[in-house]
């Protein structure tokens, strides 16, 4: 998740982009699936960077199974 302060977080905890660039590319398996999700008042070029980082991965830019959003996501896993 990425908010209006540019405050990343990756499932619920809080994480550098460097961080989450690291656990992005954990995503290349075949049943792997991504959700990226950025408030209303995220900066622009935080979420450019986040998405070119999910559209370098095969399983969102072949296999298309990664989705950008707000709502209708499950909760974050603890």
């Amino acid at each position: 998740m990425l908010d209006g302060s540019a405050k990343t977080s990756w499932n619920g905890a809080d994480a550098s982009v460097d961080v989450i660039r690291g656990y992005v590319h954990q995503f290349e398996g075949p049943k792997s699936e991504l959700a990226f999700v950025a408030t209303a008042d995220a900066k622009c070029a935080d979420v450019v960077t986040i998405r070119r980082m999910m559209n370098e991965l095969a399983v969102c830019r072949q296999q298309g199974r990664c989705v950008e959003g707000e709502k209708n996501f499950p909760r974050p896993v603890n």
